[in-house]
């Protein structure tokens, strides 16, 4: 029932924290306030620092295109002709950019053998400076992996898998394959094959 602002916080705010796409048109969303006249909408880029919009709405909705991939920092503020909401703050990053191509590291000669479990195998992605990056270890009786794939599972924050369970014995292959937060996908890796005995 007060005309001011102040003390009043945006209660949603979307992209929500955190967010990452490939898009690179991104409608920017916020609950609206009773008696606000405007909204202070701010998008900077973090690294480097440069701010790319600086501007009032009239509305809760901003759809913005964004010419660069890189990490950014959105805030929006309602405002009045007497008083100012809290600022709200979100982070977001643009991601175009597939990851890297693994590169398998253990095991990776058919003259590995692989005799009682749980067994790691470990692969490198190297450095990737775009949205966070998770990983998907297969392995399979066929190097194709057209087929009778044993094994599909996925690893987030770790270039290591240690595999627990597995049946199968004799000349088996394992391959992985790249995935980030923005829906970008490495190709698979060349595929290793290894020996699975009792």
């Amino acid at each position: 029932n007060t005309t001011s602002l102040a003390g009043q916080t945006i209660t949603t705010a979307t992209p929500v924290d955190d967010y990452a796409t490939k898009d690179t048109a991104i409608t920017f969303n916020w609950s609206a306030l009773a008696n606000a006249t405007s909204y202070h909408l701010v998008i900077v880029k973090t690294s480097p620092t440069s701010e790319v919009l600086n501007t009032l709405e009239s509305s809760n909705s901003k759809k913005f295109p964004f010419t660069s991939e890189g990490k950014y920092i959105w805030s929006v503020q309602a405002l009045n002709s007497t008083s100012a909401s809290s600022t709200v703050y979100r982070n977001i990053t643009i991601d175009k950019t597939n990851p890297n191509l693994p590169v398998l590291v253990s095991p990776k000669a058919v003259t590995d053998t692989i005799y009682s479990l749980p067994s790691t195998f470990t692969w490198d992605i190297g450095v990737d400076n775009g949205s966070v990056v998770s990983d998907s270890i297969y392995i399979s009786t066929d190097s194709t992996f057209n087929s009778n794939i044993l094994i599909s599972d996925k690893v987030i924050g770790a270039e290591s898998y240690s595999l627990s369970s597995l049946s199968n014995t004799g000349k088996l292959f394992w391959r992985v394959r790249s995935i980030d937060a923005a829906g970008n996908t490495s190709s698979y890796s060349v595929a290793k094959p290894f020996i699975k005995k009792n």
